[in-house]
């Protein structure tokens, strides 16, 4: 296998690495600032890893840059995808309009005002 070919590889590899923790961030770490909860997700994130892990003081300090770097990544990726996000929640929901009658239509305008105070999309 030549240098070039382990190079795309390992550059693959990062990138799932990345993605596969970025995800259980996402839902497990992060959950309280995207939720409508306390920002002691991450807090409690951290603990669980640290216990169920038995991490060491020095994983510990490498944890702790991992969740730094990784929740600033996640704020800057929240503001590029937010926009794209509610453009097709729009859409999505100004089609659903498009096929309601009026009678339906107030319900749906009371479901998407429930969803929203409950902090979701």
């Amino acid at each position: 296998m030549s240098n070039k070919t382990k190079a795309i590889i390992l550059i693959i590899v990062c990138v799932l690495i990345g993605f596969a923790l970025g995800v259980v961030i996402d839902r497990v770490a992060l959950k309280g600032i995207y939720h409508g909860e306390k920002r002691d997700g991450l807090k409690e994130y951290r603990r669980e890893l640290i216990k169920r892990l038995n991490l060491s003081k020095e994983q510990q300090v490498q944890l702790d840059t991992i969740l730094g770097w990784s929740q600033k990544e996640f704020k800057k990726l929240s503001k590029e995808f937010k926009p794209k996000f509610d453009s097709l929640r729009n859409v999505v929901r100004d089609s659903i309009r498009s096929i309601l009658t009026l009678e339906q239509l107030d319900e749906f305008e009371k479901m998407i005002k429930e969803t929203e105070k409950n902090g979701r999309r």
